[in-house]
């Protein structure tokens, strides 16, 4: 029984090679654009959040009921206006995303020591320099960790998506939960394939963190 199950998964993933890489080709995407675009939005939300409290008020009691949201119920809640496939996933995806980098980012600016900015602007600097000089480069430490965290959960949320006709790893579980007994070796395929690659980008968002926090707790 063992041997079968064993035997299957290996058809599956080097035999069947072609059809593997392409799922975990575009499972790389959609998690590689998802957080590009939220790394981007959620860091200048992230900035206004910290720099103006009013709006920003209101920027974290968003992000903070989008992470309330379920991955599935955004799928669903994006189908009737985008239709089935990739585009769903990747917004799906980017409200996933989003609101943890604007946390970050936030917490980071605002934990920038005061006194370092009071001296900035005694140097001459205005307020814009001292932003882009001095507290966002030491809130990165912070932003990254939200890039880390980002990566994870857009490579969770990409497992859901192909339940709405999106080509990912998450079609190996698809198939085997629906197939029964029969398909345990799709079951296995794809988990285990996405427990990998998740200690993998894990391990390699981890080495870039350590490495910005080094660098800019030098610079502080």
């Amino acid at each position: 029984m063992k041997q079968n199950l064993l035997l299957k998964v290996k058809e599956l993933v080097i035999d069947d090679s072609d059809i593997f890489l392409s799922y975990l080709t575009n499972h790389l995407r959609i998690c590689f654009f998802a957080v590009l675009i939220s790394t981007i939005i959620g860091v200048a939300l992230g900035v206004l959040a910290a720099k103006r409290p009013k709006i920003g008020s209101v920027i974290v009691n968003t992000a903070n009921f989008l992470r309330l949201i379920p991955t599935i119920a955004l799928l669903v809640l994006l189908m009737p206006v985008l239709g089935s496939g990739t585009k769903p996933a990747l917004l799906a995806l980017c409200f996933v995303c989003i609101p943890v980098q604007i946390i970050n980012t936030r917490l980071g600016v605002i934990s920038v020591d005061p006194r370092i900015i009071e001296a900035a602007k005694g140097m001459g600097m205005d307020q814009w320099r001292c932003l882009f000089t001095i507290e966002i480069p030491l809130a990165v430490p912070m932003i990254v960790t939200g890039f880390r965290i980002a990566m994870i959960e857009a490579i969770s949320g990409a497992t859901i998506a192909s339940y709405i006709g999106s080509d990912s790893l998450g079609n190996y579980i698809t198939r085997g939960f629906f197939g029964g007994v029969k398909t345990q070796y799709l079951l296995i395929v794809g988990a285990g394939s996405i427990v990998i690659l998740t200690l993998i980008i894990d391990g390699l968002t981890g080495i870039l963190q350590e490495k910005c926090n080094k660098r800019f707790s030098a610079t502080i």
